[in-house]
């Protein structure tokens, strides 16, 4: 959730800036007046995001159960950080060789909410900290994070011009035809999701890859 919109300049009482006295006594009142109701509108906003930092909490919690269960598939899969890291556009601009090298042993990688969302969500562990690695946490964490099996799958997508979801239903319909010994209905299906994969196939690039 984004941070409240920084405070603005209020009048304070009938007191109008200098630049303003040329205004006429109608129009002075008028701004007084747009000044109170955005006044009010302040404090509703207050309140709403008050709300939403806990409607935030209440999901975080729903969330984290499965976070751990997708954690313990990522484990089956060898380089599944790094692969997915590196398949990020912006992440892999500015991540150099070297640096590819040290994100082949990393294993787990998570993130964890605190509890008032508004004070920050990352803390880097090491002094001197390149404003670099603000971004790159931002990214992870409001990119990444919430479905990173869509850009590990990238390069294989590019290659085969499916779509993320295409691949996945054809990954499940290996699995049906597996289990009743081959269908018809898998057939076609199979089909439908080819002309599927060649309509979308600009947008899927665009996710992976982003824009030029």
């Amino acid at each position: 959730m984004g941070e409240p919109s920084a405070k603005k300049p209020k009048l304070e009482g009938d007191q109008l800036p200098e630049h303003l006295n040329a205004f006429q006594e109608e129009q002075k009142r008028s701004l007084i007046l747009i000044d109170e109701v955005q006044n009010e509108l302040d404090q509703i906003n207050e309140q709403a995001s008050e709300e939403i930092l806990k409607v935030e909490q209440k999901y975080n919690k729903l969330r984290h159960p499965h976070y751990e269960k997708r954690a313990e598939h990522i484990k089956n899969l060898p380089n599944f950080w790094s692969t997915t890291l590196l398949n990020h556009h912006q992440i892999s601009s500015i991540i150099n060789p070297v640096e590819e090298e040290v994100l082949k042993h990393l294993e787990t990688l998570e993130i964890e909410e605190f509890e008032d969302i508004k004070s920050g969500f990352f803390e880097w562990l090491i002094k001197n900290v390149d404003p670099t690695l603000d971004d790159i946490a931002e990214i992870i964490k409001d990119d990444i994070w919430p479905n990173p099996l869509q850009y590990f799958l990238c390069p294989a997508l590019d290659a085969t011009n499916d779509t993320y979801e295409d691949f996945l239903d054809d990954e499940e319909q290996l699995e049906e035809v597996d289990d009743e010994g081959g269908s018809e209905e898998g057939s076609e299906a199979e089909g439908g999701s080819n002309k599927a994969a060649s309509e979308d196939d600009v947008d899927e690039e665009e996710n992976c890859h982003g824009d030029a």
